[in-house]
């Protein structure tokens, strides 16, 4: 199942969203001070840990996915043309099915995105750890068994980085500000 572009009228489109990413880096991430301390913001919290599986939902051409600590790295993104410009060491998705020790979701649980499809399919394919983060008041999101969460100025908005542990041995924490299993000396 992909992404259903009919399902909330306010919905930006896959052909608004290929339009937009007609020019490479759209939002200006790789040249906005903001995007690189975000960026290395959530990076430095994952990177105590190697994943097996990684998958970013929302990827666009992949400024953050590329880097994730995982052996294999997914992701996912509506536009296609997008998703043309994936690393190399990003394997892009059509459909999002399996399991993931980690799922990443940032800049995209809002109302203009089909949040309810993400969230779904977070749910779904979680296996471990899930990494949220969004403007504070745009996100939309009921995931559950949250055991890290802070917020930071990011443009002109308030950033929300949320970390939950949906794998099911409730196996994670967070000990001095890095993600690390438990019972585990950092």
């Amino acid at each position: 199942m992909c992404f259903d572009e009919k399902k909330v009228n306010c919905m930006q489109s896959k052909d608004k969203l290929d339009d937009i990413y007609s020019k490479v880096d759209p939002w200006g991430y790789k040249t906005n001070v903001d995007d690189k301390k975000r960026k290395d913001f959530i990076l430095d919290i994952l990177n105590n840990e190697v994943f097996s599986k990684a998958l970013d939902i929302g990827c666009g051409e992949g400024w953050i996915t590329k880097d994730l600590p995982a052996e294999k790295i997914f992701g996912y993104d509506v536009s296609s043309v997008a998703m043309s410009r994936l690393p190399r060491n990003v394997t892009p998705l059509e459909n999002i099915s399996g399991k993931f020790d980690l799922i990443i979701a940032t800049g995209v649980l809002y109302k203009q995105y089909d949040y309810r499809w993400m969230l779904g399919k977070i749910k779904e394919c979680a296996s471990g750890i899930v990494l949220t983060c969004n403007i504070k008041s745009w996100e939309r999101n009921s995931l559950r068994r949250k055991i890290y969460e802070t917020e930071f100025p990011y443009r002109r908005y308030i950033e929300r980085l949320a970390v939950y542990d949906l794998s099911a041995s409730r196996c994670w924490e967070f000990k001095e500000s890095k993600l690390q299993l438990k019972g585990r000396d950092s």
